[in-house]
């Protein structure tokens, strides 16, 4: 699934992560999490780093 080609309003990403300083740029990524914005469509997809 690209997260690329999906509809900005209808779908939410979130990354966790690291930076090196406060307010940085995230350059160590946990995970990548896809919501949905509608309340009654019950998805999120996460992809975690191997």
């Amino acid at each position: 699934m690209s997260i690329m080609n999906l509809n900005p309003d209808f779908f939410a990403e979130v990354v966790i992560g690291l930076a090196d300083t406060d307010g940085g740029e995230i350059n160590d990524i946990f995970a990548r999490i896809l919501l949905c914005r509608e309340k009654d469509h019950k998805l999120c997809h996460i992809l975690w780093r191997e």
